[in-house]
Order: structure tokens, then C-alpha cells, then sequence
């Protein structure tokens, strides 16, 4: 059984709930200015979701409360938004440097006759990389090969597995830094 307190259930529900003021007052312009930002309605869309979700979870603003202003709220849902935005964009920045090297040594490996040398570099340099991802979790092989193997976007990973977004990125971020830990490593011994 919930209590009512100023038109505010203590479950979080009913019309007079901030988190649904708060959605209802700022979700069209956050999410304009969130895929203007990122150039990408999924990712602005999940940013979105996260905005709203911290919310949730911290109430806003440290003064606003229940009773904070709209300009307030709004001020501190758009500083959320872009931390959200840049965090996705380092994710992204980091992936494409970690793509990009697997990229080059699929292209090494692709190579049409190497010398001879060339040719045990190659194939010790792909022995590595395929000892550094089976030593990755099950999880984290999981997501590089849906993307780098299926091609899948990350919207559409987190679907196909049934997790959220963020899970999704965490897990190919740690991947990607654990294979370039387990490649420097071994290149530098």
C-alpha cells in the first residue's frame, strides 16, 4: 500500500510525480539536443533513457527536491544528458582504436604473399590475438563477435542478447582493453 504526499505516491507513480513532470516538460528538447549531439537517434534515445534513469535514482538536482524549479531541473537534466553523451562518445572513440587494430591485422593477415619472415610474424601475431580473446569472459567474446563478425550495431547486440545498452558497451570496452593489454604485452615481450 502506498501513501500520498502532495499528490506524490511514495512508489514514484501518480501525476504529480517529478520524474513524470520532469519527462513531460523536458523530454522533446533533451532529445532534440541529444541526437544533434550524437548524430545518432539510438544512442540519443539510450542517453536519453540514462538521463531519466539518474533522475530516478538521485531525485536531481541536491536543492531542487519536490518542489524545485523547472529551470532548475531542466539545467541539471541537460548536464547529465551531455556527461551521458561524451561518455558514449569516449566509448565509441575507444572501440573505434581497438577496431581499427583489429582491422590492421585482419589486413595482415590477408596479405598476398608475404616473405617468409613476414608470413611468422603474421601468423604468430594472429596466434596472439586468438590466445587473447579466448581468454576473454564468455560475455565479452559474445559481444566482439556480434560486432565485429555480424557487423551489428550496439542498439541492436543489447536486443539480440536481451541486456541493456550500457552492459553492452561495458563489455566490449573491457574487451577491447583486455586484448590491447594481452597484444602490447606480448609484442613488448
Amino acid at each position: 500500500m502506498s501513501h500520498e504526499t502532495d499528490g506524490v505516491r511514495e512508489d514514484g507513480q501518480g501525476a504529480g510525480c517529478p520524474l513524470e513532470v520532469a519527462w513531460r516538460e523536458h523530454r522533446c528538447s533533451l532529445e532534440g539536443y541529444l541526437r544533434a549531439l550524437l548524430r545518432d537517434p539510438d544512442a540519443a534515445a539510450d542517453c536519453l533513457q540514462m538521463t531519466f534513469a539518474r533522475l530516478l535514482e538521485t531525485g536531481g538536482p541536491p536543492k531542487a527536491g519536490h518542489t524545485g524549479n523547472s529551470g532548475q531541473i531542466r539545467g541539471w537534466l541537460f548536464r547529465v544528458a551531455q556527461n551521458c553523451a561524451r561518455q558514449l562518445q569516449r566509448r565509441a572513440s575507444a572501440e573505434q582504436r581497438g577496431l581499427a587494430r583489429l582491422a590492421l591485422m585482419r589486413q595482415l593477415a590477408d596479405c598476398d604473399q608475404p616473405e617468409a619472415g613476414e608470413e611468422l610474424t603474421r601468423r604468430e601475431r594472429l596466434e596472439q590475438a586468438a590466445n587473447a580473446i579466448r581468454q576473454l569472459s564468455v560475455a565479452q567474446q559474445e559481444v566482439l563477435q556480434l560486432r565485429l563478425e555480424e557487423g551489428l550495431r550496439f542498439a541492436e547486440i543489447a536486443t539480440r542478447l536481451g541486456i541493456p545498452l550500457g552492459t553492452v558497451l561495458t563489455r566490449m570496452r573491457l574487451a577491447l582493453a583486455a586484448l590491447r593489454r594481452r597484444l602490447d604485452g606480448e609484442s613488448a615481450g
